[in-house]
């Protein structure tokens, strides 16, 4: 009944279906199953919210995707995130910082340089050592704004 795992799973069949789109009539719907058991386990799990944000950013829109809608996933993760306290080390707290990675590659992806570079920023905010975030993605937040 772990909602991190129902997520993750979920996660895994859409990068089977990104590697082999043929693949999406059978593994669409376990990849939605899946999911919905992670909402069921963890409705105000951080994790599971970017989890399902992703998969309505990179699914087509013909298939459902919708980038807005994983925005305001994203969104959500972050606030959720924000509240969020993990009592036993070995749970899962990742998730506050990668909101606001996807925030802002969200925004990116829709030319909004100045919120996306914001986003960034929080992230390395709550962890200035995020490779991802500090190497990758705001430099090309800037490059683009530049």
């Amino acid at each position: 009944k772990m909602a991190d795992a129902w997520a993750l799973l979920s996660g895994c069949y859409g990068r089977m279906m990104g590697m082999n789109p043929m693949q999406g009539m059978s593994l669409g719907p376990k990849a939605n199953d899946a999911m919905k058991k992670a909402k069921e386990f963890g409705p105000d799990n951080p994790r599971v919210w970017i989890i399902d944000g992703t998969s309505d950013f990179y699914t087509p829109s013909m298939f459902g995707g919708d980038k807005e809608r994983a925005l305001e996933k994203f969104e959500k993760a972050a606030r959720l995130a924000e509240q969020e306290s993990i009592d036993d080390p070995l749970m899962p707290g990742w998730g506050h910082a990668e909101a606001y990675a996807w925030i802002g590659i969200a925004h990116m992806d829709a030319e909004r340089y100045d919120q996306a570079r914001a986003a960034f920023e929080n992230a390395l905010d709550l962890n200035p050592d995020y490779g991802w975030v500090k190497e990758v993605l705001l430099p090309k937040a800037n490059e683009k704004q530049s």
